[in-house]
């Protein structure tokens, strides 16, 4: 066996035998604390079994304690004692009430109740609810205890040990003090067996599932034990009578002790104030199983030490062989080392920080070489420098030893060939443990890197030159006396003078003052270098043939070391910009002489900064002094500041318009003048565009205020023409409507006469159907005046969504008496729609053209009007010439009569153009109606044929709106309560006052009727109260409707009026609303419509 084996197999037998050792202590040590650990366990499980103990007890006191405080048994306990000290045996009259209460708080009814007593304050018993049972004994060892927690006011607990029965019966006495007045008067006592309960405890304090738990007398006889077997103690143990004598301090707390048998752990506690003991047993089973348990494991790992520790043992002899080939390996890597240090020519020293002495070094050869000597000693090579490079050497090594950190200095030195060699020496700090640190020095030939960088830097130093010459701006470098060293092809150029010639120049002979002279001292160069700051100008330089140029000239300071060596000049001509300015400036007050020339002004809105100016012409308009107009005009404003705000939207919008969709911007707005007032303005312009945003836009303002009153005029003129031309066509229509009055005024007249005659020959029964006669006829005169008012008056501004068939046969009935019999007239209107017009000028389109075809025929002949829906096909109008389309209403009128010629029908549609003879037509028909029509968005088709007749087709676009439904006009009926109200009637008719006061009568109103407007305002001034409703008239003599009416408000504001007119030109059922009456009722009266207004108004005003 070799010195290895017998290293190995020594270090296995003393590791074997350690293991062993050990193994046996640890098996000791742990045998001994499971054992003391688990006794300590089961002396905890007796204390915590006697708590729960305790627990039970001071639930069933605390349970008591509750309804002992109830007067019933005070009362009853001191009945008690009074009978006890008289020794007499009266009964008590409280015992049933008392034993009542004893049963109404369950104290009865419990399985566990035994018996229930009342003590005397010194311990004596006086009252037991069973006689039956012996008197109660209080052990003399527990008495002063027990009366002394009694008396300090605390409910105590007896255990009865000395009655109790082995496992059927433990009894424990409850006794709670009776007080009155802080003083305990009686001691109320409740005896209750707890066998069950208490084994419930025992059972649930068992250590495991072998363990057993008792309860014990202080003889040592067993009370009570768990449930899970007989009260017979194993392997024969016998509890020890207890005969300790415990100090009162004592007296209530648990004396714990263990025991051990051969197969069983025990503990035991006594309390002495309870007179009773708790024992736990447990078998040694358990506690051998767990330690089997721990041997076993205690083997395993001996067992695994063991195997670890001949692992170690042969990993340990393993990595002495692999250490002892690593060694090996080093020494070869370190040869090749030195081998690869010799090829890379690196030489490496470390010297000793303390004595600066040299520890060792390696690979000089290659330094030795290039300086001709023939030792490779550092010391020798290192003299070979010149002072210079030794000292800075030197402060290297003195800075890496002083301040702890790395460094590196580059040096140099003539080699043999008396070329120039560069070193890079890198200097380390070196930690060596046990010692001071040392400095490692790396020496590395880079004069091979250094020559590489020196050609880079030359040739980027030409690249630079390439990219100045060939920028296009002068580009000149001076030093600080503007000595020029260096320029671009760009400078020669503009100065005219070759590189060379500029060599011994300065540059500021070159720059023009102002006045022509040449600059010395104060040149750009020189202000550059004494600001150190770039100067920025326009300067004249003056080429060499004499003639000079602008140029923008930038100076640049050329700073080195916080000091100004010299400046760079960057020049730009600017010659062709300057003359391009001139001629835009020339332009430019060209382009304003010419704006200024005429009325209209000018805006520019930079919409960058939305900054907007108007031009003086502008303030000027609005009246402002020309110079305050020239001072407004320098400063930025906003639209909204003289746009009149009704129109600021529309010019807004008008604007996003241009710049949102690319509309034309063309607005028309007013503005405010400073005088007052409005002025019509109309602004023009565009927008400009850069990159796709919006930078400017600018444009004119015109006047055209002239141009608004014009066109008003004009529209005056028109209105005025198309009234005339209407009152033309009444005044036709007047012999037809004289001829249908005299028809109704005989009709009624003779119907009148009728009636008087039946009444004078007493023949009644024909009366009514003559008065209905007369009603039918008065109803014709009423419609037939209110068309002829509808049609006259002067409204035509206003359209409405109007059904076409009502208008159609309301004019029609005008037009009928116009036509002679001899001409047939046939409707045939069966398009029924609505359309947005003026009701009185589709009356006059409709009357115009029956009119003309009526005058177009000589005797006999036809009329067709109908109307029908177009959807399909594209036309033009007659009259405009557009094309058009689309789903419309046609209004036809045809006629046979003598029909147009080519020449006249291109003529029709021309103010004043007519082919009637003089007097019979004024030739502004035709042109009303295409006004009108146009006016609606609608258009005439015209097709006439000479000999045949003519078609006029109108083309309305149609509207869809529901139309208002108005159901059918009945009397409503009247309640009783508005009968009460007074009504007065004025109108200076006396006939219609008294027709409207006998109506209003007949269905039991109130009336009082005044023919006189003045009268009946000075009698209802002094008495209103007697007025409740006001009926007025408005065209009267001296006062009319609208003054009566205020007039009377202001005296009874909640005055209810409803005013009636046969014709005013002042109030009509248009304009009503802006007066203050409650109803409006027209001439000749509907009295269904009157009597319907009349309740209805007084109706509102009582609901107010």
């Amino acid at each position: 066996m070799n010195k290895a084996g017998r290293w190995f197999f020594a270090s296995f037998v003393v590791g074997a035998t350690g293991l062993l050792v050990l193994a046996f202590i640890i098996q000791s040590h742990l045998v001994q604390y499971f054992q003391a650990e688990k006794q300590q366990n089961l002396t905890a499980q007796v204390e915590l079994a006697y708590s729960q103990v305790q627990e039970l007890i001071n639930l069933e006191l605390a349970e008591l304690s509750v309804w002992t405080e109830h007067p019933l048994v005070v009362e009853f306990a001191k009945q008690q004692l009074e009978v006890s000290d008289q020794q007499t045996t009266v009964p008590s009259l409280r015992e049933m009430d008392y034993l009542a209460l004893l049963i109404e708080n369950g104290v009865l009814s419990d399985v566990n109740y035994h018996n229930t007593y009342i003590f005397s304050p010194s311990g004596q018993q006086v009252w037991q609810a069973e006689t039956t049972i012996s008197p109660i004994q209080i052990p003399t060892s527990h008495q002063d205890y027990w009366l002394e927690q009694l008396h300090q006011g605390r409910p105590v607990a007896l255990f009865l040990t000395e009655k109790a029965v082995p496992d059927l019966f433990f009894p424990i006495l409850f006794a709670v003090p009776v007080v009155e007045q802080s003083k305990v008067i009686a001691i109320l006592a409740l005896e209750l067996n707890h066998a069950s309960r208490m084994s419930t405890i025992l059972d649930a304090a068992r250590m495991s599932g072998q363990g057993r738990v008792y309860l014990f007398s202080r003889a040592g006889d067993i009370l009570l034990s768990d449930k899970q077997g007989d009260s017979v103690l194993e392997d024969g143990y016998q509890i020890s009578a207890t005969t300790h004598t415990d100090t009162n301090k004592q007296f209530s707390s648990v004396a714990t002790s263990t025991q051990q048998t051969q197969n069983f752990l025990y503990a035991q506690g006594w309390v002495k104030a309870r007179d009773f003991g708790i024992l736990l047993s447990l078998p040694r089973e358990i506690v051998d199983q767990a330690l089997k348990k721990i041997q076993v494991g205690i083997l395993i790992l001996v067992f695994f030490a063991f195997i670890v520790m001949l692992v170690l043992i042969f990993v340990v002899n393993v990595s002495r062989e692999k250490l002892r080939k690593k060694q090996d390996s080093v020494l070869r890597h370190q040869q090749r080392l030195l081998h690869v240090q010799d090829l890379a020519h690196v030489a490496c020293i470390e010297l000793d920080s303390k004595t600066n002495q040299i520890d060792w070094y390696s690979g000089f050869e290659f330094i030795a070489e290039l300086l001709s000597v023939d030792s490779v000693k550092p010391k020798v090579l290192f003299r070979q420098l010149h002072p210079s490079q030794r000292g800075l050497i030197l402060g290297q090594i003195d800075k890496v030893q002083r301040e702890q950190t790395n460094a590196e200095c580059e040096v140099h030195f003539k080699d043999k060939l008396s070329d120039t060699k560069f070193f890079l020496a890198k200097f380390y700090l070196k930690e060596n443990p046990g010692s001071y640190p040392s400095v490692l020095i790396l020496i590395t030939d880079i004069t091979e890197q250094k020559l590489k960088q020196k050609e880079a830097l030359q040739a980027e130093i030409e690249y630079r030159d390439l990219i100045l010459q060939s920028a296009h701006d002068g580009i000149v470098s001076v030093d600080v006396s503007g000595q020029i060293s260096l320029s671009n092809a760009a400078s020669e150029i503009m100065l005219g003078y070759s590189r060379r010639e500029l060599q011994h120049k300065r540059l500021y002979q070159f720059i023009d003052k102002p006045s022509g002279l040449s600059m010395s001292g104060s040149s750009p160069c020189t202000l550059a270098c004494e600001q150190q700051q770039p100067i920025v100008g326009t300067y004249w330089f003056r080429r060499k043939d004499g003639s000079s140029f602008p140029a923008d000239c930038r100076v640049n300071p050329i700073i080195r070391n916080d000091e100004a060596v010299g400046a760079v000049y960057l020049f730009r001509d600017i010659s062709e910009q300057l003359k391009f300015e001139s001629e835009l400036k020339e332009r430019e007050q060209r382009f304003r002489r010419v704006i200024e020339g005429t009325s209209d002004a000018t805006f520019d809105w930079n919409m960058l900064d939305n900054k907007l100016h108007w031009n003086a012409r502008y303030w000027e308009i609005l009246d402002y002094p020309y110079a305050q107009a020239q001072k407004l005009a320098d400063s930025a404003h906003f639209w909204h500041e003289t746009v009149f705000p009704d129109d600021l939207d529309n010019l807004i919008t008008s604007i996003q318009a241009h710049l949102v969709h690319n509309k034309n911007f063309d607005c028309e707005f007013r503005a405010c003048k400073k005088t007052g007032g409005t002025i019509w303005l109309r602004a023009r312009g565009q927008a400009i565009r850069e990159q796709g945003k919006f930078i400017y836009m600018s444009g004119t303002i015109s006047d055209i205020s002239n141009i608004k009153s014009a066109e008003q005029e004009k529209r005056v003129l028109e209105e005025q023409l198309r009234h005339s031309q209407k009152m033309e066509a009444i005044g036709q229509l007047t012999g037809g409507i004289a001829h249908d009055f005299n028809n109704i005024l005989a009709s009624v007249l003779g119907y009148a006469e009728l009636i008087q005659d039946c009444i004078e020959l007493e023949q009644t029964n024909k009366l009514p159907d003559y008065v209905e006669q007369i009603m039918t006829s008065g109803e014709r005169a009423r419609d037939l005046i209110r068309q002829m008012m509808v049609f006259s008056r002067n409204d035509t501004q206003t359209t409405e969504a109007i059904s076409l068939n009502k208008v159609l046969k309301d004019t029609l009935a005008m037009v009928r008496p116009l036509l002679p019999s001899s001409i047939d007239t046939q409707v045939n209107i069966d398009a029924d729609c609505r359309v947005l017009a003026n009701p009185i000028q589709l009356q006059q389109i409709i009357m115009n053209l029956a009119i003309n075809a009526r005058d177009a025929m000589s005797e006999r002949g036809f009329i067709i009007v109908e109307t029908e829906f177009m959807t399909s096909g594209v036309r033009v109008c007659s009259s405009c010439h557009n094309s058009f389309e689309g789903l419309m209403v046609c209004i036809r009128v045809e006629d046979n009569g003598n029909g147009i010629d080519e020449d006249t029908l291109k003529r029709i549609f021309d103010p004043y153009f007519t082919t009637k003879g003089l007097g019979e037509g004024s030739g502004m028909g035709l042109s009303i109606v295409h006004g009108i029509i146009h006016q609606l968005g609608g258009h005439i088709l015209v097709d006439s044929q000479v000999g045949k007749g003519t078609k006029f087709e109108i083309y309305l676009p149609i509207v869809y709106q529901p139309e208002k439904e108005q159901g059918p006009q009945t009397t409503a009926a009247i309640e009783n309560k508005l009968l009460t109200n007074n009504i007065c009637i004025v109108d200076d008719e006396s006939a219609i006052a008294s027709y409207l006061a006998e109506k209003l009568s007949m269905h039991g109103f109130n009336c009082h009727v005044y023919t006189d407007s003045r009268r009946a305002l000075q009698a209802l001034s002094k008495d209103i109260d007697q007025c409740d409703l006001l009926i007025t008239d408005q065209t009267m003599p001296q006062v009319n409707g609208i003054e009566l009416a205020n007039q009377l408000k202001q005296i009874k504001s909640d005055l209810a009026v409803i005013l009636m007119t046969g014709y005013s030109e002042q109030v009509n059922d248009k304009n009503i609303q802006q007066f203050d009456v409650d109803g409006f009722i027209a001439k000749p009266i509907d009295s269904k419509q009157l009597l319907n207004l009349v309740s209805q108004t007084l109706q509102s005003k009582q609901i107010k």
